[in-house]
């Protein structure tokens, strides 16, 4: 029986640890994870236009991270010609540059290396009517492509902007300038 005041007292004790939890057991407030301005944005670009060369498009995938733009592309340049081959060139670009966000839109300026493919025609042969024969000529250099865009973003998903790109080669340099449509993650939220 002479335990019986010290078992109440540690009862007591521990039914207060137990109702009363101590900072270590506080439960910490759950935030959630803010959005932040600097949330990468992929999409991707097709754009056709003029180029020093003729006609010329640009097919692109964009990988915009903070102020950084990465960019996957092929574009092309080819001579305008109705009745006989014309002589075009193509490229395949790694690009990495710079993004300036506005409230409207955004702009870029990208630079890097690449591969470029040239394919010439020679003088006509052999001809039947408007149907000739011609010597063909592929070959491949290596390059320096960039591309600079200006883009208005009307809704979250979508872009439309206008593109100057190009690539200098030895085999048959270019640029050029082209309307863009932009699709994916075209602006932060």
């Amino acid at each position: 029986m002479r335990h019986i005041p010290c078992l109440c007292v540690l009862t007591s004790l521990m039914s207060a640890i137990a109702v009363a939890p101590g900072k270590a057991q506080e439960a910490a407030p759950v935030q959630a994870e803010p959005v932040t301005a600097d949330a990468a944005r992929v999409f991707g670009t097709f754009a056709l236009g003029a180029t020093s060369e003729g006609i010329g498009g640009v097919l692109s995938l964009s990988l915009h991270r903070s102020r950084t733009a990465f960019i996957l592309r092929t574009s092309g340049a080819s001579e305008f010609e109705i009745f006989s081959p014309s002589d075009s060139v193509e490229d395949f670009a790694l690009l990495l540059g710079r993004v300036l966000d506005g409230s409207m839109g955004w702009a870029s300026g990208a630079i890097g290396p690449a591969v470029a493919r040239v394919e010439r025609f020679g003088p006509a042969y052999d001809c039947w009517l408007f149907f000739c024969s011609h010597d063909r000529e592929l070959t491949t250099a290596l390059g320096l492509a960039f591309q600079a865009e200006a883009v208005w973003t009307p809704a979250s998903f979508l872009g439309l902007g206008l593109s100057a790109f190009g690539n200098f080669n030895p085999e048959m340099s270019y640029a050029g300038l082209a309307l863009g449509l932009h699709l994916g993650r075209v602006r932060r939220r």
